[in-house]
């Protein structure tokens, strides 16, 4: 992890999301990025520093750890916080990786590299962790090959903690799915608007991020769209074909939610808000009903 200097308060979760990250992050080419840690599960105070991980696809260790430090004070001219800190995941713990991959990504350069990495995350996680450069080599293998094999335990903490947040954020967009379509839509309000783009979109993460981790320790059929994770889930009865379906469309806002800025339909995202806020109650629901009877 690089150092960092210590000034102020973090900055507010949306002000991050907001900040234009991708276009300091795009010349370096990461894998990933993700922010996680304090800011994003909500514990954050005003000592708490910014935590980002940085998946590099360079195995050179000077090279990478350069590229690296140049990334991060670009993220801090960008955010305007110097108390930002860049985790190198190439060679990172599995244990540590777990909590990393549980927040949120910010950066994917491909969707199927992204999911192949945590599917390897999760596998590592109960296995003999791989060197960086075994680990590289190791998911480009499988990942050209399309053999990503499961069978891992289904780690029910893991589970549990994905939903208590994605609890969490739900709660923070009850309050705005119970105002009214004229209030959501006001002019002057639209600090709330984007608030509900970027919960809405946390609790995606965190329902698919379930959904991942379940067809991994099951070993069941390598998808990369949200939308077919939740078909897999269907077929293997872990959820209804009507909520499979539900959801499915759902998670078609995952990628507009990243940067809502650019132009998302708020009118659909409040529709959304208001009317299908119980989609996720009932995925947690029938997760748990799952895990309860076949977690180790």
């Amino acid at each position: 992890m690089l150092p960092s200097s210590r000034s102020g308060p973090p900055p507010a979760l949306m002000a991050v999301l907001r900040s234009g990250l991708s276009q300091v992050v795009a010349p370096f080419a990461p894998t990933a990025v993700y922010l996680y840690g304090s800011l994003v599960s909500g514990e954050s105070d005003a000592q708490s520093d910014l935590d980002f991980g940085v998946l590099l696809p360079e195995p050179d260790p000077d090279r990478r750890i350069g590229q690296l430090a140049r990334l991060r004070r670009a993220m801090i001219d960008r955010i305007g916080f110097s108390r930002l800190q860049v985790a190198d995941l190439y060679e990172a713990e599995p244990a540590f990786l777990l909590d990393v991959i549980g927040g949120l990504c910010l950066w994917a350069s491909d969707d199927a590299a992204v999911q192949a990495f945590e599917e390897m995350v999760l596998r590592e996680s109960v296995a003999r962790p791989a060197s960086g450069e075994e680990r590289w080599e190791g998911l480009h293998d499988r990942w050209r090959r399309g053999v990503l094999q499961g069978g891992a335990p289904i780690q029910r903490d893991r589970v549990e903690r994905l939903l208590s947040r994605m609890e969490q954020n739900l709660r923070l967009l009850v309050p705005i799915a119970a105002e009214s379509d004229t209030d959501y839509r006001h002019p002057e309000r639209p600090a709330s608007r984007y608030a509900s783009a970027h919960l809405l979109r946390a609790c995606l993460e965190c329902l698919l991020a379930t959904a991942r981790h379940l067809i991994v320790a099951q070993g069941w059929d390598r998808v990369h769209r949200p939308g077919d994770q939740m078909a897999v889930l269907a077929a293997r009865g872990v959820l209804d074909s009507t909520l499979a379906e539900n959801l499915g469309l759902i998670c078609l806002l995952k990628d507009p939610l990243t940067y809502p800025e650019d132009g998302i339909d708020f009118d659909l995202l409040g529709r959304v808000i208001r009317e299908n806020l119980d989609l996720f109650e009932a995925f947690g629901r029938a997760v748990i009903v799952y895990v309860d009877k076949h977690s180790a």
